[in-house]
């Protein structure tokens, strides 16, 4: 029972949350081009292991160097540059 109670909450909340989803994956598209979601191996319960699906938030960029530039860089090619300045002080302004 708690299982179908877990499914049609998760359910739920993917279906309200989609438009949100499809957003991103246009913001994400458009800053950094694709693959827009990164895949991550994680260890699960009891260590078994399973694939985690997330949006991505860093570019790969090189430097001069042929040095993968540091976090702090690539954060800086995030999808922000994509959202006009307007909106984002909207969101940071709603979120404070």
């Amino acid at each position: 029972m708690k299982r179908l109670i877990d499914f049609c909450a998760a359910l739920g909340a993917l279906v309200c949350l989609s438009p949100v989803f499809v957003v991103l994956f246009v913001l994400v598209a458009c800053a950094l081009g694709r693959p827009v979601f990164f895949r991550q191996t994680r260890p699960g319960l009891n260590g078994r292991p399973f694939q985690m699906i997330k949006f991505r938030t860093m570019s790969d960029s090189w430097d001069a160097n042929v040095a993968l530039r540091s976090d702090a860089e690539r954060l800086g090619d995030s999808v922000v540059g994509c959202v006009p300045v307007a909106l984002m002080s909207y969101l940071s302004y709603g979120m404070s």
